[in-house]
């Protein structure tokens, strides 16, 4: 019998991480509420999902009233996956009625449709490729394929054989290791959002790793792999999501 432990991980090293690691000490450790509430806005602006943690400490008990509505801001921008929880606290428990007030508004723009107005409000329109990359073989590339269609559905999204936003998906990587009794698999997708005129719409990535106890034969292995793929379709699906809410 096969045991999982999944893990999700942070993209892989890009431009703006670096300037996300700077926001997210300052405003760890910055005495001036100037700079944690600028920090916390840029992390919302580079949807530094990686900084969620330190975004919700800094909602729920950070000693002002402006950084706290700065991180409440910034945690909308992550989703609602990563923020609801913690904005339905704030807006319970803090003592600050602006702030109370912040994190209202951003649980109802969370909860309105993620997707552009004119759409009639029943979703925006969606259709994936045949995914590409040099990772991984066709069954990794059929399983993240099925797993992009059904979190976009569940996303409440129109997915369709052609046209809408054309989704390009690829397989980046895919690693396996084994180690006695215990299978690691890694894998790292984009995903590529392209409007009717060509034009990019949103490009992102996400990574994911899923642990396995008990693997024994191929048709293990591949389970395992298809919970890795749905797991990276998820995050890939949530993001944008979140990006197409922006606009």
């Amino acid at each position: 019998m096969l045991s999982f432990l999944l893990a999700v991980l942070p993209a892989a090293a890009a431009p703006g991480d670096a300037q996300s690691e700077r926001a997210v000490r300052a405003l760890e450790t910055s005495s001036s509420l100037k700079v944690r509430s600028q920090a916390a806005l840029v992390l919302g602006q580079l949807q530094a999902v990686e900084a969620a943690p330190v975004l919700r400490r800094a909602a729920l008990s950070d000693p002002a009233a402006a950084v706290r509505i700065a991180a409440v801001a910034a945690l909308a921008r992550l989703g609602a996956a990563r923020a609801t929880e913690t904005l339905q606290e704030v807006e319970r428990t803090d003592p600050d009625a602006g702030v109370r007030s912040s994190a209202t508004g951003a649980l109802a723009e969370l909860r309105a449709p993620a997707v552009p107005s004119g759409t009639g409000g029943s979703g925006l329109a969606v259709s994936i490729e045949e995914v590409a990359g040099a990772g991984g073989g066709p069954a990794e590339r059929l399983a993240l394929r099925d797993a992009l269609g059904r979190r976009l559905e569940e996303a409440g999204f129109l997915v369709q054989r052609e046209g809408g936003l054309r989704l390009k998906p690829s397989i980046v990587k895919l690693d396996v290791e084994q180690a006695g009794a215990r299978t690691e698999v890694a894998i790292r997708a984009e995903l590529v959002a392209v409007e009717g005129g060509g034009r990019m719409a949103a490009m992102l990535e996400g990574s994911a790793r899923l642990a396995a106890t008990g693997v024994r034969t191929e048709r293990d292995l591949g389970v395992v792999s298809v919970r890795a793929a749905d797991a990276v379709a998820k995050v890939l699906v949530d993001d944008l999501a979140a990006r197409l809410a922006e606009r």
